[in-house]
């Protein structure tokens, strides 16, 4: 047995390369399939439905790939106050890093506040695809801000979980909501 346990540990170390190594090379796939399921609308019983899956594919038309892109690579990027980069971000540094990237605009202000000031005003039932998403957490204030993705997700940086994708429908979010704003251009 003792000839063979440095063959073992060799042959178990290749192994533990291999399934690290083919687990890299997929993140985007298992990534881009969490986002797409998280966009499934669900029935009474829990359960998803084929026919609910297409009709709500054809609601929202084709989605902004750059934009799930972007998600993606930032999901999980701590909070950091006054953080515009994948070392830390705030929510506002997140909102004006999406429209730099992918949208290939700018704001003049930087706090969630002072962004509302550049947008036009609407209402959460018209919200699409790329507008702000406005919040009063515990204050008169705006002071948290989040951009819209549909079905109610939105994207935003957490002062506690870091960039995080959640729906204006929960219940934290519904209490705090202020309105949603679209970018004047």
């Amino acid at each position: 047995m003792k000839k063979f346990l440095p063959f073992l540990l060799f042959a178990f170390g290749i192994s533990l390369l291999v399934s690290c190594s083919t687990s890299k090379k997929s993140p985007k796939r298992e990534s881009a399939s969490r986002v797409k399921k998280k966009r499934i609308p669900r029935v009474k019983s829990g359960k998803t439905k084929e026919a609910d899956l297409k009709k709500n594919l054809s609601k929202s038309g084709n989605r902004n790939e750059e934009l799930y892109a972007f998600i993606d690579k930032w999901k999980g990027v701590p909070h950091k106050m006054g953080g515009t980069s994948t070392r830390g971000v705030d929510c506002s540094g997140l909102v004006i890093q999406i429209y730099k990237e992918v949208y290939g605009q700018d704001f003049i202000n930087r706090r969630a506040r002072d962004l509302y000031t550049e947008t036009e005003a609407i209402a959460k039932k018209d919200l699409k695809e790329g507008d702000l998403v406005f919040f009063k957490i515990g204050s008169k204030k705006i002071n948290h801000i989040g951009l819209y993705l549909s079905n109610g997700d939105f994207v935003h940086a957490s002062s506690s979980k870091g960039v995080m994708v959640s729906n204006l429908e929960q219940a934290y979010f519904k209490k705090y909501f202020f309105c949603g704003g679209r970018k004047r251009t």
